[in-house]
């Protein structure tokens, strides 16, 4: 249980830094892995392979054939002529080659990517000066589609769609646009979304659109929103709660006056009962807004931790027809997820310490892989073991919106009957300990138990310590206001108070201002700052500073800061030899661009830093 005020910072010197991982780190740690991800996947998609349905190019639309090119269009036109060159060669640095090595050499392009920074400056200019509404539509489209990949695209696709909202109302584009901004959206495991300006406009769409369907399309996009909140990780009861109820008063009566017209915003899943077999999953089915709400609807009630999940059927790799319900009687851990996906891979040796551990009558591992072709993951199999129930269903079924899923992995544990524990797109230490408890029915927590749990503190007990000048009390009030754990969200707030910790020297509040300014949050996006704030940190041996350090600024260059391979695996080499939970991932794509001699260099760099503070 977490302690609080001066109870809290008692035996805080007895602790090492990496000890004193604060439990709202969870939601910071996974970041920079996917916004690599983003990378790729712009990097691999063009816009119409994305759902835009319309290609690239189009951006420019007819106003571009113009010869009157104002200058802020002219800084577009150039980074898209850029981009789309540069696009062109990676398509063929990618052809033909594996998997492992295609991301590689992708990564390695990365670093003569087109900046986007003035393009998406120029298209905000001519947004804000408004006047040409065709000019301003093709500004406004450029914001949605391309700034995907951005740590900041939440505010630069908002931006874009209000400006879309104004001049552009009626547009057939908006289902796509819509879901591209969903896409983009992520949750804490506070229950936060990463991006509030997103949502914001979702919620405005709701309210102010012209067009019916439209004004439904994002109301639909709100609930689901409510709902992904209610799927976080570090929620007590009545918190979740509070956004399960959140999210069914947005879904019901969404379709209204548009009940029988096509719902082109996200397909929905079946209609499954909780109790009965939904029957194997086949393909996309279109479906109405009046289904599509029916869908939301029961989503919400049984595909969120405290539902009963809805029963699914499949077929195992050997053809043996199976089902969610027939191993009822039993702790069931779904793990979605595929052969392509790196944290999928990584995560199989505790998975398989799981399966030998807990025992077989009360426990099973349901791995339902939705790669292509059911002979890639036989084929994976003969490498790699697995020894537990797997199902393959492919990329295009309907079980992905029955079970909410916009990626993988996705971790579901559900208990002997049926009832839904939790949800996770990770194997954080408290979730394992969570399968061993339900399995079970023992309390198998360490003693410091304050990682895994997300109890309110003490609040005036914490601000009097921080008052006083205490930093860790400081730093554990920020993390208070940042999560609104105990208090009402602010950002502001918690950034106060990260710094007035930051100044007195503590790494854990240097690393959360750190964070801060690489993502706007409560402090203007400054990847300067960002990076100050971290290599203090790092200095001081803080393990995530040091990985961001690696990972988000060397590996690809941020801000005044130039790419490095050498010292991007100095720092990675640094973060991951203290805590081997970091994710691999981006050190072993760093390395494969990198020679021999530079990778001894960076060990070597790595290994003196060590030395040099013993």
């Amino acid at each position: 249980m977490m302690n609080s005020g001066r109870d809290v910072m008692a035996d805080k010197h007895a602790r090492t830094p990496n000890d004193r991982r604060l439990s709202w780190m969870a939601a910071v740690i996974v970041l920079p892995p996917l916004f690599l991800g983003l990378l790729l996947v712009a990097a691999r998609h063009d816009v119409a392979r994305s759902g835009m349905a319309v290609p690239p190019d189009s951006i420019r639309g007819a106003a571009s054939a113009r010869t009157d090119i104002d200058p802020d269009w002219a800084v577009v036109e150039e980074y898209l002529d850029l981009q789309n060159a540069w696009s062109q060669r990676m398509g063929e640095i990618a052809a033909g080659l594996p998997a492992e090595e295609r991301n590689a050499r992708i990564m390695e392009a990365f670093a003569d990517r087109p900046d986007i920074r003035p393009a998406i400056a120029a298209a905000t200019a001519i947004i804000d000066a408004g006047g040409d509404h065709d000019r301003v539509t093709e500004a406004a489209e450029f914001l949605v589609i391309r700034t995907v990949g951005e740590p900041d695209a939440g505010q630069h696709m908002a931006r874009g769609a209000q400006a879309l909202l104004a001049h552009a109302p009626n547009s057939r584009r908006w289902p796509a646009i819509l879901r591209q901004m969903d896409a983009r959206r992520f949750h804490m495991p506070d229950g936060r979304s990463s991006t509030p300006d997103i949502d914001r406009f979702f919620e405005e769409a709701a309210a102010d659109a012209e067009s019916p369907s439209l004004r439904a399309m994002a109301q639909y996009y709100v609930a689901s929103g409510f709902m992904r909140s209610a799927n976080a990780l570090r929620l007590d009861e009545e918190q979740r709660n509070d956004w399960r109820q959140r999210a069914l008063d947005a879904a019901e009566g969404l379709s209204a006056g548009v009940e029988d017209e096509l719902f082109d915003g996200a397909t929905a899943a079946p209609a499954l009962s909780a109790g009965a077999p939904g029957g194997p999953v086949g393909a996309f089915t279109p479906r109405t807004f009046s289904e599509a709400e029916a869908d939301l609807i029961q989503a919400i009630r049984h595909a969120t931790p405290g539902g009963t999940a809805l029963d699914i059927a499949g077929r195992r790799l050997d053809g043996a027809e199976d089902s969610l319900s027939a191993h009822r009687g039993r702790v069931v851990l779904i793990d979605f997820w595929a052969t392509w996906c790196p944290p999928c891979i990584d995560a199989l040796p505790e998975l398989r310490e799981l399966v030998s551990e807990l025992p077989a009558d009360r426990f099973t591992l349901l791995a339902i892989s939705i790669d292509d072709e059911l002979e890639t993951v036989n084929r994976f199999l003969e490498r790699e073991s697995m020894p537990w129930v797997n199902w393959h269903v492919g990329p295009d079924n309907d079980i992905r919106r029955t079970w909410d899923l916009r990626g993988v992995p996705v971790y579901v544990l559900v208990d002997e009957e049926g009832l839904i524990l939790a949800r996770s797109n990770s194997l954080p230490d408290w979730f394992t300990t969570r399968i061993r408890e339900a399995v079970t029915g023992e309390d198998a927590r360490p003693a410091d138990t304050a990682v895994y749990t997300w109890d309110p503190p003490d609040i005036e007990e914490l601000r009097r310590a921080a008052e006083e000048g205490d930093p860790e009390a400081q730093v554990q009030l920020g993390q208070a206001y940042q999560s609104g754990n105990g208090v009402a969200m602010d950002d502001d707030a918690a950034t106060a108070w990260y710094l007035r910790a930051a100044e007195q020297g503590s790494a854990d509040a240097q690393f959360h201002l750190g964070f801060a300014y690489s993502g706007g949050s409560g402090v203007p996006l400054d990847y300067n700052e960002s990076h100050d704030w971290f290599e203090r940190a790092a200095e001081q041996g803080h393990d995530a500073a040091q990985w961001m350090l690696g990972s988000l600024f060397y590996s690809f260059g941020r801000g005044d800061v130039a790419r490095d391979d050498v010292k991007g695996a100095m720092w990675l080499y640094l973060a991951v030899s203290q805590n081997d939970r970091h994710d691999r991932t981006t050190l072993d794509m760093l390395e494969a661009r990198m020679t021999p001699a530079q990778i001894e260099e960076a060990q070597r760099l790595a290994r003196e830093w060590r030395e040099a503070r013993e």
